[in-house]
């Protein structure tokens, strides 16, 4: 029987090695913020600022990597589709600027902020993220809104919580489900953006 000499066998080994390296796929990273998004128009409004928390999320989403939904009761994490970053800030981001450009103000998470200055913390609290390819991604939770910073008012602002779910059509490929995502949450912040005015004019807030 022929025996290959240790060094044939090693160096065998190692290009069977660097072949079977070479054949991975490579990671494709996407992000919730559009890329289309529009710039915000105008000056930025001083009369009140908000302050975008991380949301919440189901713990099965919570993943570098994308998940899709199979059937009713099955979950598949796509290994070579991840989100560009933290899920939790993926989504706040997305948010802040949505929220931004609807509104005209400034989001001053982590910044320091005048003492006089209202600002209103916007709380999203989601229990489901999915997407099931070629059928439709779901948004459903909640979203609290309360408000800081602010003198003495005659008219005291209760916090809001309001529930929230928002759904987008999924083609059958990442990219649409991605676009379904930035869809879905859009629509989410639209009805935040409906509950912030009425609080900051002086009323007592909606649910949108």
């Amino acid at each position: 029987m022929n025996r290959k000499p240790p060094l044939a066998a090693a160096l065998a080994l190692a290009a069977a090695l660097l072949a079977a390296c070479g054949s991975t796929a490579p990671l494709h990273y996407y992000t919730l913020t559009p890329k289309t998004a529009p710039a915000a128009q105008g000056a930025v409004s001083t009369a009140y600022a908000i302050d975008v928390q991380p949301p919440g999320i189901p713990a099965q989403a919570d993943q570098p990597e994308i998940s899709v939904r199979l059937g009713d009761d099955r979950i598949r994490l796509l290994e070579t589709r991840h989100w560009a970053g933290p899920l939790p800030d993926e989504l706040r981001n997305a948010l802040a600027g949505e929220l931004t450009r609807e509104l005209g103000v400034s989001d001053l998470r982590a910044l320091p902020r005048p003492a006089t200055l209202p600002v209103y913390r916007v709380q999203l609290q989601l229990r489901r993220f999915d997407a099931t390819l070629g059928g439709v991604v779901l948004l459903e939770g909640s979203y609290s809104l309360s408000r800081s910073g602010t003198p003495k008012a005659s008219t005291e602002v209760q916090p809001l919580s309001c529930p929230v779910s928002a759904s987008a059509p999924a083609g059958a490929d990442v990219e649409s489900v991605v676009r379904g995502y930035q869809q879905a949450l859009a629509d989410v912040a639209g009805k935040i953006v409906g509950s912030l005015r009425g609080l900051s004019g002086g009323g007592v807030g909606g649910c949108s």
